[in-house]
């Protein structure tokens, strides 16, 4: 199952109680895919993260590749390159984020 793509963006009423995250399609129409209510003092760095989402999955699924080729070519000895003892915790973290948001329910 594929995210709706678009532009997320976060809207927020000042007369109405919440936040609301909007995907912009490029025919000038949105949909709404989110609303959070402002009992909670990070609900507005929450809507920011839920609107940022799509594009950071998609930071991640471009980054991993890359991650995952420079470290094996470095074990192998094709280039030259240093591996810290902890490199293999961010590629680890990036495949489970990924996972957790293509997760089919």
């Amino acid at each position: 199952m594929e995210h709706t793509k678009g532009n997320w963006r976060i809207s927020r009423y000042h007369s109405q109680p919440h936040h609301e995250i909007y995907v912009h399609f490029d025919d000038g129409t949105c949909q709404r895919v989110a609303c959070l209510e402002d009992f909670l003092p990070e609900t507005e760095e929450n809507a920011r993260l839920i609107a940022a989402a799509p594009d950071l999955l998609a930071a991640c699924k471009l980054a991993l590749p890359i991650l995952e080729e420079y470290r094996e070519r470095v074990i192998k000895g094709e280039i030259k390159g240093k591996l810290l003892t902890a490199d293999y915790g961010p590629t680890y973290a990036m495949r489970q984020a990924i996972a957790l948001a293509e997760e089919v329910l």
